[in-house]
């Protein structure tokens, strides 16, 4: 409606595209409305909430959802928390991921039962399948706010501010979960086993180098799939048995990783100090370079091959951890920094404060993104 509204704590609007809305104040407000939108008619300083309000999938409650925003609207979260809890003495299956957010309250006069009402917030699928039922949260109905999460699904309306969520740890391994049990096909296996290892770098360590310094391949995501390709194959021929074929590949791989970890090769790595990580040097003088590595563009797949290739190396060699750890230990907490409480400086005496904690990972969503800073709008 035009005109003026109010003055009033909670309003109801109705858009022309057919959406429901309701506007809280911590105060009473009077909204002055045109035909592009609101404005208070005298200043307003506090706070403002704005919720859409779902339909009732139901179709037998009407209103509900209305009220039951109304009934939480005076509690708002104001920052959070998240802990990664692993104790595999207790539970070596899984893991528990904790969010804890701090609370703040309208201090308005609109009706709800409680004084201080639960926090309400909306859980995604995956965080409604794993969250630990205990006495700190509550499930809404199913139909009760029924948002659509995007393509994650539908959310479920959840009371409570602190969530544990369980999350099944990977039991992945070096070797495969089943060997292979059917001997016809050991031979062709070690055949083409062979031929893989010898392209496209070469069969002794010597020709695999090349790829370090080459104009275009010499970067941190065609080396990194090219070291973690030998390794795989290395873990593969290990498996068939042919010791000869798994140190060619082991050798090929150490030659590449080891131009990494020294800064030997053509485009080595650096510390930015501006977002605190590892780039590549071409790509700190150019965001196009190198798959956008200096814009922190993929650096968890570029790494995570790296480092996937030194779990092999190291399970070859426990002296290659010993002889690298600072610089392994670097690429890990540029994607993977575990953050916490207390001192910063590992045994190797790398700070972990120089890198921001999960770099790519959105507990939220419970994924990474693989973007940087790069603007994906």
């Amino acid at each position: 409606h035009l005109g003026d509204q109010g003055p009033a704590e909670v309003f109801s609007v109705s858009l022309s595209n057919g959406q429901e809305w309701r506007l809280y104040f911590s105060a009473p407000v009077a909204l002055r409305w045109d035909g592009k939108g609101a404005a208070a008619a005298a200043e307003f300083s506090g706070i403002f909430r704005a919720a859409l309000v779902p339909p009732d999938a139901s179709k037998k409650h009407a209103g509900r959802n209305a009220a039951m925003l109304d009934a939480h609207a005076e509690t708002y979260a104001t920052s959070g928390e998240v802990r990664v809890v692993t104790d595999r003495a207790r539970d070596p299956d899984a893991g528990t991921v904790e969010f804890r957010w701090r609370v703040s309250y309208l201090r308005s006069s609109i009706e709800r039962v409680e004084r201080e009402p639960a926090l309400l917030q909306l859980a995604l699928p995956h965080h409604v399948d794993a969250l630990v039922a205990d006495d700190t949260v509550g499930f809404l109905e199913p139909d009760v706010l029924a948002y659509r999460g995007g393509l994650k699904g539908s959310c479920r309306g959840v009371l409570g501010a602190a969530w544990r969520v369980r999350e099944e740890l990977s039991k992945i391994s070096f070797s495969a979960p089943r060997p292979v049990l059917d001997g016809s096909k050991v031979d062709a296996l070690r055949a083409q086993l062979k031929s893989d290892v010898a392209r496209p770098a070469g069969e002794t360590a010597d020709d695999a180098a090349w790829i370090a310094y080459d104009d275009w391949f010499g970067n941190a995501y065609w080396n990194g799939k090219e070291a973690a390709r030998l390794a795989g194959l290395a873990l593969v021929a290990e498996a068939l048995g042919d010791a000869e074929s798994a140190a060619a590949a082991v050798a090929q791989m150490r030659a590449i990783l080891e131009l990494w970890l020294t800064g030997e090769n053509g485009d080595p790595l650096v510390y930015d100090s501006t977002y605190g990580g590892l780039c590549t040097r071409r790509g700190l003088y150019d965001h196009d370079a190198d798959f956008g590595n200096g814009w922190y563009n993929d650096h968890h797949f570029h790494y995570g091959y790296l480092l996937y290739a030194a779990a092999v190396a190291v399970k070859n060699d426990a002296g290659f951890a010993a002889e690298h750890r600072a610089a392994l230990f670097a690429l890990l907490y540029d994607v993977a920094n575990p953050g916490g409480a207390g001192a910063t400086r590992d045994d190797a005496g790398f700070d972990r404060a120089a890198f921001p904690r999960a770099r790519h990972k959105d507990f939220y969503a419970g994924h990474s993104w693989a973007s940087g800073i790069f603007f994906m709008g």
